[in-house]
């Protein structure tokens, strides 16, 4: 049993991190947890030149539909951080 949790642990490390805070985020109604993640994806997207939607999606390759879903990150980065002053 303690090798397959040590197995599940080490592999994907950030996406598990990633995935608990999400959990978090919405158990708790913090969602200024999910805006500092959408920033994070946004930030290793530019990086990257590609992000994904269901699928791939590179610069390079399709540049309109690229900008528009980093532009949807960065408004859900937008909202989830703002929203956070309009229920206090």
């Amino acid at each position: 049993m303690k090798e397959k949790i040590l197995e599940f642990l080490k592999d994907k490390t950030k996406s598990k991190i990633a995935l608990l805070l999400v959990a978090i985020s919405f158990l708790t109604g913090e969602y200024l947890i999910l805006g500092v993640l959408f920033i994070y994806w946004i930030i290793n997207d530019l990086i990257k030149r590609e992000t994904y939607l269901l699928e791939t999606i590179e610069l390079s390759k399709n540049p309109i539909l690229y900008c528009i879903v980093v532009l949807l990150w960065a408004f859900f980065a937008y909202y989830s951080i703002t929203t956070i002053y309009y229920f206090y």
